[in-house]
């Protein structure tokens, strides 16, 4: 989640934002991963992507201190700052607790089941290319008749 600067200018993470979506998916008490991906290190030329650093990760309990740090990683920082949707078992927050550094990831075999049907709705578009209007237009109209399809099927309303 991110906030405008300076009438669009350049994008800023917003803590509060970060923190409202957790708390919207995460179940009070149970562990969520967040993970940085492609982290960028600075130079004296500028940020650039460190290869050897192409994710970090760490567990948490807490969405305010998760937000926080999301938050301090997101933008020029990284390429981007994912959370994890399904349920971890108890213990997942032993594998690197309330900070975010290289280590262990979650992998499939932790799952313990599924949360929440994430649907992807962004149209087809090459590797490292932000949305435009129109592709977030289009995709905004995906996302309305999927959401039509699946309230005529029964399903709850998304989060």
């Amino acid at each position: 989640m991110t906030t405008m600067q300076d009438a669009g200018q350049d994008l800023a993470p917003d803590h509060g934002e970060i923190r409202a979506m957790l708390d919207a998916i995460i179940p009070d008490g149970e562990p969520f991963e967040i993970r940085v991906v492609k982290l960028r290190k600075q130079t004296p030329d500028g940020l650039i992507e460190d290869s050897f650093n192409k994710a970090h990760t760490g567990f948490y309990m807490d969405t305010g201190l998760a937000a926080s740090h999301a938050a301090r990683y997101a933008g020029v920082h990284c390429a981007g700052v994912y959370v994890t949707l399904n349920q971890l078992p108890s213990h997942a927050g032993s594998w690197g607790v309330d900070r975010i550094a290289k280590g262990r990831g979650t992998t499939d075999v932790d799952i313990l089941r599924y949360r929440y049907l994430y649907i992807d709705v962004d149209p087809l578009r090459p590797a490292d290319t932000n949305a435009t209007e129109s592709v977030r237009t289009a995709a905004r109209e995906r996302a309305s008749h999927v959401l039509a399809y699946l309230r005529d099927a029964g399903w709850p309303d998304p989060v």
